[in-house]
């Protein structure tokens, strides 16, 4: 959508342009739109409003709770080269022909809190980014394969021993960055009141506890890009966080920044989007879908693993 066409349908009190991206569509530069509508539109109704936007049919859904269960769900066929960017108040989920996006909005904030929306289409991709594109999204599945991996080792771990690595050993929050050799000079910035184990020995931990050898898995990215390219294992009292970051966005992870998209897993009840129990990430379809999907360069990323392991 262009900028003007926005200027027309809001009383813009800040504007900006951003690069965001969708993983399953175009990267665009877009449009975000902080603020509210014009006088005239102020009592628009939603569906409406997003069938000006688009330029075609939206459908509201309340079944999932209406107004007083604080969710309000947008229906909105999928254009060519569109995306739409997520938020912490907004899941985007599609349906199985990906011909249609429902908006799942968490209206709890709202509206002391504005609701944010951000459309947009690209014309045209770069080389560059497409090749970027097809790095990631191979990149990403490893991920998720290295998430399984990790928090079944974790399991294990705690199956055969009884507690959870490095459990009991620092009365304080301690922290594992799991990192490359090639990687170890960005896995920095843990707070000097926390301990810190470094990677050989928790594998020594995990070793000794499981009674075998372990092989180890390290993100794919050599250098950080919006990300960290490393992953984090970290315990407190008898609480334990995994956590993975993707570049794309998914239903079942955090989005923290551009292309910064966070994926923990815990022994604790889950209290915020993108933590999960094992067990349940495992059975949620979407990351079975992520997780099963097939890289366009397998080969290249399993030899990484057999170099770093």
């Amino acid at each position: 959508m262009s900028e003007v066409r926005f200027k027309e349908m809001f009383e813009l009190t800040e504007f900006e342009i951003k690069d965001l991206s969708y993983d399953s569509i175009e990267a665009p530069t877009a449009i975000r739109v902080l603020a509210e509508t014009k006088n005239f539109m102020k009592n628009t109704p939603v569906q409406q409003l997003f069938s000006n936007m688009l330029n075609t049919k939206a459908e509201v859904d309340l079944s999932g709770g209406g107004p007083m269960g604080m969710k309000m769900n947008v229906i909105i066929p999928m254009q060519k080269n569109m995306y739409i960017a997520d938020n912490n108040a907004l899941q985007i989920l599609h349906n199985e022909r990906k011909t249609k996006a429902r908006l799942e909005f968490d209206l709890s904030d709202f509206p002391s809190k504005p609701l944010e929306v951000v459309i947009g289409w690209k014309e045209k991709e770069t080389l560059a980014e497409k090749m970027d594109k097809e790095y990631q999204h191979d990149a990403d599945i490893f991920r998720l394969r290295h998430m399984k991996y990790f928090g079944e080792l974790i399991e294990e771990y705690h199956q055969k021993t009884g507690k959870y690595p490095l459990q009991g050993d620092s009365e304080t929050q301690h922290y594992v960055l799991i990192a490359a050799p090639h990687q170890q000079k960005y896995a920095q910035g843990t707070p000097p009141q926390f301990e810190l184990t470094d990677v050989e020995s928790f594998r020594s931990v995990l070793e000794k506890g499981l009674g075998r050898d372990v092989e180890f898995k390290f993100d794919p990215q050599k250098v950080p890009v919006g990300a960290p390219n490393f992953y984090i294992y970290m315990i407190e009292d008898d609480s334990f966080f995994f956590a993975v970051h993707l570049y794309n966005g998914r239903s079942f992870t955090n989005p923290l920044d551009k292309h910064y998209h966070k994926l923990e897993i815990t022994n604790e009840e889950p209290n915020r989007r993108g933590l999960w129990k094992l067990e349940d990430l495992l059975k949620d379809e979407d990351f079975q879908e992520a997780l099963n999907d097939q890289p366009q360069k397998e080969g290249f990323f399993l030899s990484l693993e057999e170099l770093y392991k």
